[in-house]
């Protein structure tokens, strides 16, 4: 959900929406011990807060694989917890 909402906020250079939005998945990662997203969100957050939306527009696909790996670990050990 928060990687469409930066998604959407990079198409429309929305430099305060990616920062804020950023800054979310900054912590949410954290959170989470997802320290790959928690760097690449903390980039994006300050590239936002610099008005630099193409150069946090190129981290992007970065920041979805590395989601996506994250999210993986999540399932995997939320299923092998159950067992």
């Amino acid at each position: 959900m928060q990687l469409a909402a930066l998604s959407a906020a990079l198409r429309e250079a929305d430099t305060e929406r990616v920062r804020v939005t950023a800054h979310s998945l900054k912590g949410a990662a954290a959170n989470m011990g997802g320290a790959g997203v928690r760097a690449t969100a903390q980039q994006m957050e300050k590239l936002g807060a610099e008005g630099d939306v193409s150069a946090a527009e190129r981290l992007l696909p970065e920041l979805v694989s590395q989601a996506e790996k994250l999210s993986a670990a999540v399932e995997h050990f939320h299923g092998s917890s159950s067992e």
